[in-house]
């Protein structure tokens, strides 16, 4: 098993960003009648069966099935887990991650996906004890790495996250979620320069995506380099022409420029995807790269199109 966990760990590699995504899980081959119990074999065969083709309801019900047939099968709860996570029961995730490690306590990719969870729940200290375990059983893994510097950046310890991210690049210099992240932490830091230097690396790692031409603009804004800055957010529409937040990070910079009729096209394009954009300051703040003074700039361009009470 964990070959297979390592093996796994790769396929998931940038899906802790800052602005987040989600991913489908890696499920092994089907299996002969390798373990105790035949029946048992036959439900997780189903179970990655029913996986593989989307049916994620009744690829839970086999897992359980699996799991109470032979509950010494630390990947059958394993893949429980990640069904219920992509059905939206992290609760219930958190749970079956927790029968894999205590049936498994070597499974790194079960520790790691544990302490996402609860990360994800907001239950910071034991996150913190799964990235720790996970990274004593895989000391190299880039991905822990990653994801441990994002908790003691909610956290507040920037530099101890930017020393994280450091330390995933030196164990895979392409991993483009650590290039990022230490970017927007740099950012944070005030360390301008090095944050662009990082986020260009990035841009050039994965070419087709929008975020670190996103971020850069926003950089760039910061050193009041608007120009510049509005190439970058051009750039990133052009990668993704319906990211709301590269259509408001746009409308900041256009009506820095003065072009203010179209600062609000770009706002109202915005807001058409998500509404949340009309009054989202406080979430916007967590992403680290919408500074205050760029909040403060999208707050005028909302007042201009007729929004009021945004708490900020």
């Amino acid at each position: 098993m964990r070959r297979i966990l390592r093996e796994t760990a790769a396929l998931l590699a940038f899906c802790a960003l800052v602005a987040g995504c989600s991913y489908f899980p890696y499920l092994p081959k089907l299996r002969g009648a390798m373990r105790p119990g035949a029946d048992a074999t036959a439900h997780y065969n189903r179970g990655v069966d029913y996986a593989q083709a989307g049916r994620t309801d009744d690829a839970i019900a086999e897992f359980r099935l699996a799991v109470r047939d032979d509950p010494t099968d630390a990947q059958a709860y394993h893949n429980l887990a990640q069904m219920l996570e992509r059905k939206g029961d992290l609760d219930g995730a958190i749970v079956e991650y927790q029968g894999a490690v205590a049936v498994d306590p070597g499974a790194e990719l079960s520790h790691l996906l544990l302490a996402d969870a609860l990360a994800r729940k907001a239950d910071l200290d034991r996150a913190r004890d799964e990235y720790l375990t996970t990274l004593r059983l895989a000391p190299g893994d880039s991905r822990a790495l990653n994801n441990f510097g994002l908790l003691l950046r909610r956290s507040g310890d920037r530099r101890g996250a930017i020393a994280q991210y450091r330390l995933a690049l030196v164990s895979d210099p392409k991993d483009f979620a650590a290039r990022v992240n230490l970017g927007i932490a740099l950012y944070e830091e005030g360390d301008l320069t090095d944050a662009l230097r990082e986020l260009k690396t990035a841009a050039a790692t994965r070419p087709e995506h929008p975020l670190p031409h996103n971020v850069m603009a926003f950089v760039l804004f910061e050193m009041n380099r608007v120009g510049p800055a509005m190439a970058q957010w051009q750039m990133a529409n052009q990668l993704d022409p319906r990211s709301p937040d590269v259509l408001a990070g746009m409308s900041v910079g256009l009506w820095r420029s003065g072009q203010k009729p179209s600062a609000l096209a770009r706002f109202q394009s915005a807001v058409a995807i998500d509404r949340a954009y009309l009054c989202n300051d406080d979430e916007l703040r967590t992403r680290g790269y919408w500074s205050s003074p760029a909040i403060d700039v999208l707050n005028n361009v909302r007042k201009a199109a007729g929004v009021r009470g945004c708490a900020g």
